[in-house]
């Protein structure tokens, strides 16, 4: 027997259990639950080591207390920055003229979009592998296989002969950043206190805005300064997938969370403590016995997967589960969302292209002053996603998005086709405002997609997301190749189906998670097999998902 109370100090709800199975508890192993009395799951855990060691008075004790922490999440950073650049680094490549004669032949428009586009279809490939692969193989596994096969990839893509060569090496680096996009979010998720979940999901996904910075500054000097080759600049390219794979290996534990679900209680504690001993706390540790009574009431039996028909009937039975009749409005508006988004932004790959075209001077540099605006939006997340929430902010920074897309267009039509030099500053200037209001837009989904599925689910739900995204992109960018000489409708088009997304948002908004636990099971269909089903004792609601009574 469980129920619900609401834990004021820490502002979520907790489990507890009844005077009688503490009782019972306690007869059986009463040192478990003395010395965890003030964690009695993970989330608790996590959450009372994380307030243990705030110490206001000194703000530079507190630091050096967490500071392996958050190593742990700046390693988990060094790799988003490195899934963004396995996407966006080729839109310089594709504009350098060195490429377009050894790779491209001079095909720009149609052999851009292949190559682009291809890395897309390993992305969406890599998803629908690694999300439901997670569920016998972990989080922190599918992230470190992406990681190397994006490093490898970018490494081998230096030597290309042709653009048969290229584009199969783009396809395997889109294969490891679907396999990071799948892990990435959702082990954040799963390793940060409640309370304060927002701001490392924000915090890690900050640096894939210093992945902009990075590549933009590279194609700066590579490029424009010393004219070196486009191999050079993959090379560099290949950086932070290899040093976010030594970091993710030394640092990051696998989620205890998940661990628990497979019923690997001395792992899962051994995992959560230590990442209460990367935050400082010395105190009472939680023990496998604790973990095993909380998670006696979530029944999830799984069975592990011996051959490969097994293994696709399992990916088949995450991916139906995640469209049953409970999650399936979430579902949809998250993939939908994600969708028009990814679709809208895809026009960033042609952006060196459209400002070379139309006359803006110094694209290089200008080109760094508006991904440094995405900065802006970083923090502004970090700042304001705990504090009015997701959804409020994914509104304001689409419809922002929107508008700062849509003066471009402007700009550019009501130019009759002349040089649009003289307006290099404010198309920069409305550039930079999208960037910022871009990365918040991301941002606020990569959380809004890691918290609104369950646990069992998450990393299912997130690789779905990518695959949408993939999909959307994929087509969005031979769309935009085809438009290539008409920048005008190519910055309309993106300003249009973003704001679509803002409207979708608020005509089917999602449950606002700010400040609530996660859910570790949701619930599923009635027809499903007796060892596929999960059990919660009580009746409760997290996140839109229902549980059994």
């Amino acid at each position: 027997n469980t129920k619900m109370d609401d834990d004021a100090s820490n502002g979520y709800q907790a489990i507890h259990f009844d005077s009688d199975s503490d009782s019972d508890s306690n007869s059986n192993s009463g040192s478990d639950s003395n010395e965890t009395s003030s964690a009695r799951d993970i989330d608790d855990f996590l959450q009372h080591a994380y307030n243990s060691t705030a110490y206001p008075e000194s703000l530079c004790h507190q630091f050096r207390q967490r500071l392996p922490y958050y190593s742990m999440i700046v390693a988990l950073g060094i790799a988003s920055a490195a899934d963004i650049l396995e996407i966006v680094s080729i839109s310089y490549v594709i504009g350098n003229e060195g490429f377009q004669q050894d790779i491209l032949r001079g095909n720009v428009g149609r052999g851009g979009a292949l190559v682009d586009g291809i890395n897309k279809i390993g992305v969406l490939v890599g998803g629908i592998v690694a999300g439901p692969s997670e569920g016998h193989c972990g989080r922190r596994l599918i992230l470190l296989t992406g990681l190397f096969l994006s490093a490898v990839s970018m490494s081998f893509c230096t030597a290309a002969p042709n653009v048969s060569y290229f584009t199969a090496l783009r396809f395997f680096g889109g294969l490891g950043a679907g396999a990071m996009r799948a892990s990435i979010t959702p082990l954040v998720t799963e390793i940060s206190p409640p309370a304060e979940r927002g701001f490392f999901v924000s915090f890690a996904q900050f640096f894939w805005v210093l992945g902009l910075i990075f590549y933009s500054v590279m194609a700066l000097i590579i490029f424009d300064i010393y004219g070196c080759s486009w191999r050079i600049y993959l090379a560099i390219m290949a950086f932070p997938s290899i040093l976010g794979f030594i970091l993710v290996f030394w640092l990051v534990p696998e989620s205890p969370r998940f661990l628990a679900l497979q019923k690997s209680n001395e792992k899962a504690a051994h995992s959560a403590n230590l990442l209460a001993n990367l935050l400082g706390y010395q105190g009472p540790a939680i023990k496998a016995g604790v973990i095993q009574r909380h998670y006696t009431y979530v029944t999830y039996q799984r069975s592990n997967p011996t051959n490969w028909k097994e293994k696709i009937q399992q990916t088949t039975h995450q991916f139906r589960l995640i469209c049953g009749k409970d999650i399936r409005r979430v579902n949809m508006v998250i993939q939908t969302l994600t969708a028009l988004v990814v679709a809208s932004l895809s026009i960033f790959s042609w952006l060196y292209l459209i400002f070379e075209n139309i006359g803006i001077h110094n694209v290089y540099s200008n080109l760094i002053y508006i991904n440094c605006a995405s900065i802006l939006g970083s923090t502004a997340n970090m700042m304001f996603t705990d504090w009015i929430g997701r959804n409020q902010l994914f509104r304001i920074s689409t419809f922002l998005s929107s508008v700062s897309f849509f003066s471009i267009s402007i700009i550019i039509c009501s130019n009759d086709g002349q040089d649009l030099g003289n307006r290099t500053g404010l198309i920069i200037l409305c550039a930079g405002i999208n960037y910022a209001s871009v990365t918040s837009v991301m941002t606020c989904l990569s959380v809004m997609t890691s918290e609104l599925y369950p646990t069992n689910l998450r990393s299912t739900g997130v690789a779905l997301s990518s695959v949408c995204a993939a999909f959307a992109g994929f087509l969005a960018t031979f769309l935009y190749g085809a438009l290539i000489d008409y920048p005008g409708l190519m910055f309309f088009l993106s300003s249009s189906i973003i704001l679509i997304s803002c409207l979708l948002s608020l005509l089917c908004p999602l449950t606002e998670m700010k400040l609530k636990p996660v859910a570790d099971i949701g619930h599923l269909p009635h027809n499903d097999d007796e060892n596929n089903t999960s059990r919660v004792e009580g009746s409760n609601s997290i996140a839109g998902f229902h549980f059994n009574d």
